[in-house]
């Protein structure tokens, strides 16, 4: 059957009957943007692909508790980004990664949302796409999150609203003072 004209929530009723094929549409279509969400924000592939591949799990058992009221991508990106500050919580009590141990940008296969970035090129050795991502671990984990969400994955700000929940002028203030605090960093490393 084919799948690809099917609306997200028609694709959820179906997997909701036990259409798994239609379920497999809903991974196949998201997952690229659920891995660079987790990519961006954690910069490690591999726990990126494993907390994707969760990310889908917990959607197929949650299947019978989705509504639609909200879009799909709004849902799972909730989703996605509580198991994403669950894993930065649980690194944090783990242990310290240092920073020739975090993987850069690069991978061709998958990172999509990279080559979006302003002046970036997909080549992480490139000196300025070296010095965007090393601004962007020195901002917190909620203003990473915003800026890669509405600046390089392009969501819309009642979007980020629901996805983060929190109200449409939270999202508008902290997302301006996120670029401010990269502004600043920026100017301050490329010196």
């Amino acid at each position: 059957m084919d799948y690809t004209g099917r609306s997200d929530h028609n694709l959820m009723e179906s997997a909701r009957k036990g259409d798994t094929e239609a379920f497999t549409a809903l991974v196949e279509r998201h997952k690229n943007w659920v891995v660079n969400l987790m990519y961006h924000s954690l910069m490690d592939f591999q726990a990126a692909e494993d907390l994707a591949q969760e990310a889908f799990v917990r959607v197929f058992r949650k299947l019978h508790t989705y509504t639609t009221r909200a879009q799909f991508t709004t849902w799972l990106y909730i989703i996605s980004i509580n198991l994403v500050k669950t894993e930065i919580r649980r690194r944090k009590t783990h242990k310290t990664v240092k920073e020739s141990e975090l993987k850069r940008p690069g991978d061709a296969e998958n990172d999509g949302a990279f080559a979006n970035l302003p002046g970036s090129s997909r080549n992480p050795c490139d000196p300025e796409t070296k010095s965007v991502w090393e601004c962007m671990e020195f901002l917190d984990t909620e203003d990473k999150n915003l800026l890669i969400l509405r600046d390089i994955q392009g969501f819309e700000y009642e979007e980020l609203a629901e996805i983060l929940d929190r109200p449409l002028g939270t999202i508008k203030s902290r997302l301006s003072r996120a670029r401010l605090k990269f502004k600043e960093i920026y100017l301050r490393i490329t010196k």
